[in-house]
């Protein structure tokens, strides 16, 4: 008999340590997106995994469009103030322009 219950005991702690860790999965998924929706607004340009079409309709059409170029193809669009590098029609990464960077950052080289 405390054999038996020492077995449910197991059973139920292997279920709930699963339950945890997909909890945890879960938050640890939500919070990476809104770290990219929020180094979006924090930086002022386009975040990883944003489509071509969003870029467009919040960003207005670029000065200049590059590409595309390589397997797989990187298209980049060049914005005043940044440039968005896109890979499949979705943003990859942005930068900031040359001129837009702190004087610190210019002159490393």
């Amino acid at each position: 008999m405390l054999c038996e219950k020492s077995k449910l005991l197991g059973g139920l702690i292997a279920i709930l340590s699963l339950t945890l860790s997909l909890c945890v999965t879960s938050i640890n998924a939500d919070s990476s997106n809104e770290s990219f929706a929020d180094q979006e607004s924090i930086r002022g340009f386009p975040a990883r995994g944003v489509s071509q079409s969003t870029v467009l309709e919040k960003y207005g059409e670029p000065e200049k469009r590059n590409g595309p170029v390589g397997d797989p193809a990187i298209v980049v669009w060049k914005y005043p103030q940044f440039s968005v590098y896109f890979e499949r029609k979705l943003v990859i990464t942005s930068v900031a322009a040359e001129d837009q960077l702190p004087q610190k950052l210019k002159n490393i080289q």
